[in-house]
């Protein structure tokens, strides 16, 4: 995050007030109810001081082809759209490899074999496909909670702990935990002259 908020804050100027990410929030909150309006809500960017040091790099396709993109066609952070912009942006020079599969983050978070596979062998080898690939659905394995439910039985639920307060009894009903006894008074200051009575703090 140190090293995210100085490019998002600095590449642009963002809204200083307040109000304005209130209003955006609520919009997105009626437009968005999957994600909500907490992408729409104030952030660091909008008290930062620091000035642009340097324009906005402008994406070309000059310069050398060894950059390889890994996208998922559903992931809810960073849409495919920009993916597919960056790929024609930077032209010749890239390869994009898209995943049928949701989730933020392609490579490594999910199941699918074929693109971790593309991924490990540019990473390790240095080799790209040799165009744009584009990786189909696979069923998930069973235990792993990752990828599409296409026919294997899907992972166990895990029942999330109760919150300390609640726990269950024995019946099954929830109960209020226990209070912790209330600490001693402080004892009274002795009254003065020209001075009201005070707890010690």
């Amino acid at each position: 995050m140190a090293a995210r908020f100085p490019v998002v804050c600095g590449d642009t100027r963002w809204p200083s007030s307040v109000r304005t990410y209130q209003r955006n929030a609520a919009v997105d909150r009626v437009r968005h109810p999957m994600l909500g309006g907490a992408t729409a809500s104030v952030n660091p960017c909008a008290f930062w001081h620091g000035e642009r040091v340097e324009g906005p790099v402008r994406i070309t396709g000059r310069g050398p082809a060894n950059v390889l993109i890994s996208q998922n066609e559903r992931d809810p952070g960073t849409p495919l759209a920009g993916a597919r912009e960056m790929r024609g942006a930077l032209g010749g020079r890239a390869v994009l490899v898209t995943a049928d599969q949701g989730g933020h983050g392609t490579y490594l978070f999910g199941a699918n074999e074929c693109a971790n596979g593309a991924v490990t062998a540019f990473l390790a080898r240095g080799e790209r496909p040799t165009g744009d690939l584009a990786c189909p659905a696979q069923p998930n394995r069973p235990g792993d909670g990752t990828g599409p439910l296409t026919g294997e039985r899907a992972a166990p639920l895990v029942r999330p702990a109760l919150p300390h307060r609640c726990p269950v009894t024995r019946a099954g009903a929830l109960r209020a935990a226990p209070r912790a006894p209330a600490p001693p008074r402080s004892p009274r200051r002795a009254r003065s002259p020209g001075r009201t009575a005070s707890r010690w703090p």
